[in-house]
């Protein structure tokens, strides 16, 4: 019980002890810019290497002391500048004193909190009782600063604070759940109790999980603790207890395994009437390059080894969890595990959970299942398809253009049509006349490049009018979705496709979102209720929390935050080392606009004054509508709206420019042309492109995709030869089969028959050629 927030009290009179101006330098960070933020940062970094040492071991330093009072100087020229002081006093979550000329400051202690709370619980055999934590806060500053501190410096512990409702009986209402302290006391009694069991051989077992990534499996281990880590057959393990089982955790660094090139039909064998795919363990180059057929010195690691050390660690533990990301790709790499670890232990289930934290991981832990035959089989479809016809058209390619680094593929090739095609409708253009008005972006477009230049021209001398105003609501976007993400990220942050997947990646095993492969922008309960509703509420009051489930079913959830961690606290626990990033300001820049989008989604809507205007020139008039007001907020307060100021407004910036009548294609309108017309899917929207770029098909201008040489020539070749594969009925048509047999409505060997029949027709029509065996070419 806490009568009163627990708190940690300095005056900002900065010593020579570490830890003291490490403490100052954090608290100060909140409000520094520019170059004395970079310059407490630079502070932080150094200090974070003597937290341990006290005041009076410095004098036995020289050098150390010498920065230590650099580090003083710098705090001291801060406190005495007052706009650095007043900017803290007026934050709401910091409690400032004047005592005696000094500043005083509390903050929450969140290192008392989470050592006594949880005192309340104990791990016994077997299992972990429950414990109860009751506080009673009279600052509310305080109380924000405590719950910022714990989600910052305690990030891996989810600390989540439910709300005390003094009715009759009293409730306790936690996220969209609620109870009365009665039956949460029952709880916690009940988990007292003594097992009854008839003397258990061991109430402890062993498990292991393998994961995809080392970042996941370390930020899984991280979440139970310091963990203890191990090597066996060159394969890192983390090791830590956990309730009822004592955890290994160890990753399979993707795919283990891959078809070979050099058996039957580009690594798929003919066997009475079906294909049997001839898989084989990769092999990773010293330049990063993988194949399943590498061999000698250049060979860094064979994935083999991998598979060695987990059927060795597999060996020793009573079960093993395989927690590969929730898709087609981790269900295959699952299954690869699953086959190659049963010979070794009986007991291999499937964990699946959507976001890198500790609610969802034990939710899995507690409910495995099998795995999922119907996912795996469409997976292989999949790739011995891109397979098969990228090889076939490939070497086809390779023969007439007499260059082996060319490629064809299911999708590349008629995504590559819509941009030669897009290139050619874009040749004509037509005049763009941009300007602002009272603060607000408007922008006319002519057919006529000639009377837009005109206009432009005259522009000065514009008049204008408002015609009419109405007022309506203005309803928030959905979260992202692979495709949307995709689409603002590249526009608006100006990154590749590929890169912000390789990002978002990042941001999900490192537990700050949730999984970014998805078609849908579905939210979950805990989404709304433990994400959205604490942020929207104390930023801006419980009135503006709209929990909005935005369409059920779907595998995945949209693409959200896991924890209501604003970006600036994501920030600054990157400049302050407490995590790292590897895509750094980038990682932070696209986090910002998943968070905003995210709240924006579970804010209510916005009342709105829209105006309809009329504008003339000497030579064109035309009208337009502009937002001239708010009636009432909501999410305009994260995702603000233009408004245009009336009063005085005169028109300033005015430009004029030509864009094509068609608009070339960016990387992301591209990838939501794919989504548009049924090809490719979250997991391959980037890397389609990313081909596309590689292979000198396409390069990238001023953010636009355009056609080059060698890629116009390739295409009209496959048009010509192998039009089903140039054109995207076909491979719509595939995709469409993909997904029927992933829900297990038709067989993938009749596909495949299909498909080769397909190919084997047009393929010896034209080159009297199909497949490879022994690293030649069979003639059927």
């Amino acid at each position: 019980l806490f009568l009163g927030v627990p708190r940690h009290e300095m005056v900002l009179s900065p010593s020579l002890e570490p830890s003291n101006l490490h403490n100052m330098l954090l608290l100060f960070l909140q409000v520094l810019e520019g170059e004395d933020r970079r310059e407490a940062v630079r502070w932080i970094s150094t200090l974070r290497k003597y937290l341990g040492m006290k005041e009076e071991a410095v004098e036995r330093y020289p050098k150390l002391k010498a920065k230590l009072e650099s580090a003083r100087e710098f705090l001291l020229e801060l406190i005495e500048r007052g706009e650095v002081i007043d900017r803290l006093r007026e934050r709401d979550d910091l409690f400032f004193e004047e005592e005696g000329g000094r500043w005083r400051v509390a903050v929450g202690d969140a290192a008392a909190y989470l050592q006594a709370s949880g005192r309340t619980s104990r791990l016994l055999k077997g299992r972990m009782t429950k414990g109860l934590s009751l506080l009673f806060y009279e600052d509310l500053r305080l109380f924000k600063n405590l719950k910022r501190r714990l989600s910052t410096q305690y990030f891996s512990q989810e600390v989540e604070f439910g709300e005390l409702l003094l009715d009759h009986p009293p409730r306790v209402r936690m996220g969209a759940e609620e109870k009365t302290l009665v039956e949460i006391l029952d709880e916690v009694d009940r988990s007292k109790t003594p097992i009854q069991e008839p003397h258990p051989k061991d109430p402890i077992k062993t498990t292991l999980v393998v994961v995809e990534s080392p970042n996941k499996a370390k930020t899984i281990a991280g979440f139970l603790g310091k963990p203890q880590v191990r090597m066996v057959a060159g394969a890192l393990l983390y090791e830590i207890p956990a309730e009822d089982r004592v955890i290994t955790i160890a990753s399979s660094l993707g795919h283990l395994f891959d078809l070979t090139t050099r058996d039957g039909i580009f690594g798929v064998l003919e066997d009475r009437g079906g294909y049997l795919p001839v898989y084989d363990t990769i092999k990773v180059s010293k330049e990063g390059h993988q194949s399943t057929e590498a061999e000698g010195p250049d060979v860094l690691m064979d994935k083999g080894e991998i598979v060695k050390a987990l059927q060795e660690i597999g060996y020793e533990v009573e079960e093993v969890l395989v927690a590969t990301d929730p898709d087609t790709e981790g269900e295959k790499i699952a299954y690869d595990i699953f086959n190659h670890l049963r010979p070794f232990n009986p007991k291999v289930r499937r964990a699946e959970f959507h976001e890198v934290t500790l609610r969802e991981f034990r939710k899995a832990l507690k409910a495995p299942r099998d795995f999922d035959r119907a996912l795996v089989k469409a997976q292989l479809l999949r790739r011995v398809l891109d397979r098969w016809v990228g090889f076939a058209l490939s070497r086809s390619l390779w023969k007439a253009f007499g260059k082996r680094y060319l490629s064809a593929g299911r999708v590349q090739t008629p995504v590559l049509g819509w941009v030669i095609e897009r290139h050619l409708e874009a040749r004509k253009r037509k005049g763009v006349v941009r300007f602002e008005l009272g603060g607000h972006p408007f922008q006319v477009e002519l057919e006529d490049t000639k009377a837009a230049k005109r206009l432009y021209e005259v522009l000065q001398e514009l008049s204008w009018a408002i015609e009419e105003v109405r007022e309506g609501e203005r309803q928030p976007p959905p979260p992202f979705t692979t495709d949307t993400m995709l689409h603002e990220a590249t526009e608006r942050l100006k990154l590749r496709a590929s890169e912000v997947m390789s990002l978002l990646q990042e941001l999900f095993e490192r537990g700050l979102i949730t999984y970014h492969r998805t078609d849908s922008p579905r939210v979950s309960e805990v989404g709304r209720y433990n994400v959205a509703r604490p942020f929207i509420r104390e930023r801006f009051g419980e009135e503006y929390f709209h929990p909005r489930g935005w369409g059920e079913g779907g595998a995945h959830e949209g693409i959200r935050p896991t924890r209501p961690l604003s970006p600036e606290d994501l920030g600054l626990m990157v400049e302050s080392g407490m995590i790292s990033l590897q895509g750094g300001r980038r990682s932070l820049r696209l986090y910002d606009l998943i968070f905003r989008r995210f709240m924006a989604s579970q804010m209510r809507s916005a009342v709105v004054r829209e105006a309809t205007l009329s504008f003339s020139t000497p030579v064109h008039r035309w009208s337009d509508k502009a937002l001239i007001g708010v009636v009432r907020d909501g999410f305009n307060l994260i995702m603000p709206f233009k408004i245009m100021q009336t009063e005085g407004a005169a028109v300033e910036e005015r430009r004029f420019f030509t864009v094509p009548k068609v608009p070339l294609f960016s990387e992301g309108t591209l990838i939501q042309e794919m989504k548009k017309r049924g090809l490719g899917r979250p997991s391959t929207y980037a890397t389609i492109v990313e081909t596309l770029l590689e292979r000198g098909y396409v390069v990238e201008r001023r953010g636009k995709l355009i056609p080059t040489r060698i890629g116009r020539e390739v295409f009209e070749y496959l048009q010509r030869h192998f039009p089903a594969y140039a054109g995207e009925d076909l491979t719509r048509r595939l995709e469409q089969a993909m997904e029927q047999v992933e829900r297990g409505e038709i067989d993938l060997q009749e596909v495949l028959k299909d498909v080769k029949r397909d190919l084997e027709g047009q393929l010896l029509a034209e080159e009297g050629e199909w497949g490879v065996s022994g690293g030649g070419v069979r003639s059927l």
